[in-house]
């Protein structure tokens, strides 16, 4: 799976100094906070709109706020880099 830093690298874009050398028009820094916080906010809306979406065809409710937070659990957001 792409890390942020693979996009980085695929939609970065320089500048020819006049002294020479290269410039980044986008901080790598930010650009890879950026993305991942984005990645993030995407899953967890993603998630909780699964756990929304289930039915009340469990046998108690403790075993559909399980299955709730399972679906909530089930992409930790520490894979997103």
């Amino acid at each position: 799976m792409k890390t942020a830093e693979d996009f980085f690298n695929q939609y970065k874009y320089c500048v020819m100094l006049s002294e020479g050398g290269y410039k980044y028009l986008v901080d790598e820094d930010d650009f890879l906070v950026a993305l991942t916080e984005f990645a993030k906010m995407h899953v967890k809306a993603a998630l909780k709109q699964a756990s929304n979406n289930l039915t009340d065809s469990h046998s108690s409710l403790s075993a559909w706020e399980n299955s709730k937070q399972e679906i909530l659990e089930a992409y930790p957001l520490e894979n997103i880099k």
